[in-house]
């Protein structure tokens, strides 16, 4: 089983675009952050960030009037490989969480709600089945580099 659940704060507005075949896809970076107490009595926080890739048409749609900066959400996809080449000839692979049509979904969370969240209780933004092609492949923006999308 390839699951991933993460529930974070978009560092930035989502970027929205077309695939090469004209499907729209949606793009964000999300922080989520880890809080513990030292042997000291200290206060320390880890944030890491995750790349988000959506091609669930019914979720863009909403994310278009609710998403933006500092937003809190809940994310289910699950994790995938961006491998391209650098320009010394190193393959590298970039990870993201993926949410298809079939697989994955986003949630608006309200700040009120963001420490009591329960996804198994929150209902889908949309339940609007949509058509059973596999998503298309995206568009990268172009660099120097050779890519491929695995």
């Amino acid at each position: 089983m390839n699951k991933v659940i993460l529930i974070g704060n978009i560092g930035r507005s989502p970027q929205f675009g077309l695939t090469q075949d004209g499907k729209e896809i949606a793009k964000f970076f999300l922080a989520t952050s880890t809080s513990w107490k030292s042997e000291d009595s200290e206060w320390h926080t880890h944030t890491e960030w995750h790349r988000i890739t959506v091609f669930k048409e019914s979720s863009i749609r909403w994310m278009k009037d609710v998403l933006k900066q500092g937003t809190t959400v809940y994310v289910e996809g699950k994790l995938s490989y961006h491998r391209w080449t650098d320009q010394y000839g190193q393959v590298r692979a970039t990870p993201h969480i993926m949410i298809t049509k079939h697989e994955g979904r986003v949630g608006f969370i309200k700040h009120s709600q963001a420490r009591s969240f329960n996804p198994s209780s929150e209902e889908e933004t949309s339940q609007r089945e949509e058509d059973s092609l596999d998503p298309p492949e995206p568009i990268y923006p172009s660099h120097t580099q050779q890519e491929k999308h695995v």
